[in-house]
């Protein structure tokens, strides 16, 4: 998550989310859990999350003593070589520029309601929504993210893909297709054109919500392979 900064050992504040959000939010930092102590903790209204893998099974069962409840389970796909895949017919492809911002940001505010902001009834719809739209943003502001795919229809962005590059590995940060474009191969096009320009890179990797079947189904189609699970645990504060 962007914009971390350290508040003692344990809780991270999470900067950028804190504005997001309007209030504290902090990330949890579990190397020090063993060592947290009573009244250590935030006080006041605060959102708190963290992620852990799928095996650490104690500190699991110490984020839920604390009040943290499973909200996600998160899963990354990475794969060594590029697939070859056909590019739909019925989209443009092309490298993102300042004038799509308008049309992406609308695009990511009503896309991805299978995030965990989403699936946490304590998150009102306008804040998850915020997050996918600042997140976004951020591409264009020249905050998160290298490059940016875009599928266009008729010249109208109808998808898109956010990369980042770290030490020779193409991530897929986000994608999102249009409702009305969806089941036409567009994601599956968008990922083999970022593939092409990434293909001297050692790695590809892409992470999603267990929840979302038709993107693990994609993601293993074109080659990803399973490599990671985590859990995603909430907690809130009044």
């Amino acid at each position: 998550m962007m914009g971390l900064m350290g508040t003692g050992d344990l809780y991270q504040s999470d900067v950028w989310l804190t504005e997001v959000f309007g209030y504290p939010v902090y990330s949890l930092n579990l190397n020090h859990l063993a060592q947290e102590l009573p009244g250590n903790a935030p006080v006041g209204r605060t959102f708190q999350y963290a992620k852990v893998d799928a095996s650490e099974i104690s500190t699991i069962q110490r984020l839920e003593k604390l009040g943290f409840g499973l909200i996600d389970t998160n899963v990354v796909f990475e794969k060594s070589k590029i697939s070859k895949a056909p590019l739909s017919s019925a989209i443009e492809l092309r490298w993102a520029t300042p004038s799509d911002e308008k049309a992406i940001v609308a695009l990511a505010e009503r896309s991805f309601q299978k995030s965990r902001f989403h699936f946490d009834p304590k998150v009102d719809l306008k804040t998850a929504q915020s997050v996918n739209r600042e997140w976004v943003r951020n591409y264009f502001l020249g905050k998160r993210g290298e490059s940016m795919v875009i599928a266009a229809n008729e010249g109208k962005p109808v998808g898109f893909i956010q990369i980042l590059e770290r030490d020779q590995v193409m991530i897929i940060d986000m994608i999102a297709v249009d409702d009305q474009f969806q089941g036409k191969g567009i994601a599956q096009s968008m990922i083999a054109f970022a593939e092409e320009r990434y293909k001297n890179f050692k790695l590809f990797r892409v992470g999603t919500q267990i929840a979302n079947m038709s993107a693990v189904r994609l993601y293993e189609k074109m080659g990803y392979r399973l490599s990671q699970s985590m859990y995603v645990f909430h907690k809130h504060t009044v």
